[in-house]
């Protein structure tokens, strides 16, 4: 049995690429559908192969690419394997190859790397490596558990946590993943929206609060003791909202921080705390506490999906005067509380 005649479990059977026409209306659906068989079914070495046959199917010279390590051709392997099947690309896609084939062509020319002194690779080189290998690895987890968001917020959380990416390779995935969820969102449509978009937006939001929340992560890693962890266990808060398209992020994270936002996804309430002293915020069972009671509250949001994923929320200051004196409203006593429809969004 050939390669196109096999069919393979999660990642579905082979693609029709008589189908794969930009006018289908299932357009970016059966693309990225595509894309993932593509994924489990060729690895590093077989995509190079195909980059090289699709530029002898465009009279383009292979001499530019030969020299450049397979690892480079993980997703230009995949589009030129589509396009060698006679599917078609979207514009945007297609800008997106070219860009990147010349990045391989210039990265030949300017450092020409040997596939066998891996060993020798610059920091530079393996920090390539290691960010195509995670959203590699993230593509699959979206892909494999495209119907169960709270299942790919929880695997890609323990992906960044086993590798422990730095700050600028988060700010690298989550700006990829960005571009891949708002291109999803303005060119697929219904019945399929879900198949792809709610998973990309479990990632990018995922993606959000991990890279906003940078500088609280490190510092938990400095104070992280096996009571916060079980004051973190304790809280009964919601991990993904998909009504909003919020992640919210580890309640371990609100021990000693300056700052928290929440948000009840049932009621439309989002709270800011602020911490009443250097000590920071603290958890007691499933509530926020040491907040300053003057300086913390909160207010009903009208339009929560805009508001909460469209805000620029760098900084606990910034975060208040956007949604204070900006966002009209009533202000709410605080209370603390955390529970299963509310999610923490943010930590300062």
């Amino acid at each position: 049995m050939s390669r196109n005649d096999r069919t393979f479990g999660q990642q579905g059977d082979m693609p029709d690429f008589n189908d794969l026409t930009v006018n289908n209306p299932n357009y970016a659906t059966l693309y990225r559908e595509a894309l993932a068989y593509a994924r489990f079914e060729f690895n590093n070495a077989e995509l190079k192969q195909q980059m090289e046959r699709w530029c002898e199917l465009n009279d383009h010279d292979w001499d530019w690419y030969r020299s450049a390590p397979d690892w480079k051709f993980l997703t230009v392997g995949k589009i030129a394997w589509v396009t060698n099947n006679g599917g078609e690309l979207s514009e945007e896609t297609q800008a997106w190859f070219n860009k990147e084939i010349i990045k391989i062509r210039k990265s030949v020319d300017v450092a020409p790397i040997e596939e066998d002194l891996t060993e020798e690779l610059t920091a530079k080189q393996r920090a390539v490596i290691q960010y195509v290998n995670l959203y590699s690895r993230i593509d699959q987890i979206w892909y494999n558990n495209r119907k169960t968001p709270e299942v790919i917020q929880e695997q890609v959380d323990k992906l960044l946590r086993t590798y422990n990416p730095s700050i600028n390779m988060l700010k690298k995935l989550y700006k990829h993943y960005h571009e891949e969820y708002m291109l999803a969102v303005k060119s697929i449509k219904e019945p399929s929206i879900h198949d792809t978009v709610m998973p990309l937006m479990a990632v990018n939001n995922l993606l959000a609060a991990r890279t906003g929340n940078a500088s609280a992560v490190i510092n938990s890693k400095k104070i992280r003791t096996a009571k916060t962890q079980k004051k973190a266990n304790a809280v009964k808060s919601k991990s993904i909202d998909m009504e909003w398209g919020l992640v919210g992020v580890d309640p371990g994270l609100v021990v000693g921080a300056r700052g928290a936002i929440a948000f009840n996804a049932k009621t439309r309430v989002l709270w800011i705390y602020n911490a009443a002293s250097e000590q920071g915020l603290d958890l007691s069972t499933s509530n926020i506490i040491g907040y300053d009671q003057a300086q913390s509250w909160g207010k009903t949001i009208r339009k929560p999906k805009e508001m909460l994923t469209e805000t620029n929320m760098s900084s606990a200051k910034r975060a208040g005067i956007v949604f204070g004196e900006y966002v009209k409203g009533k202000r709410h006593e605080p209370t603390g509380r955390l529970n299963k429809d509310t999610v923490l969004i943010k930590v300062f």
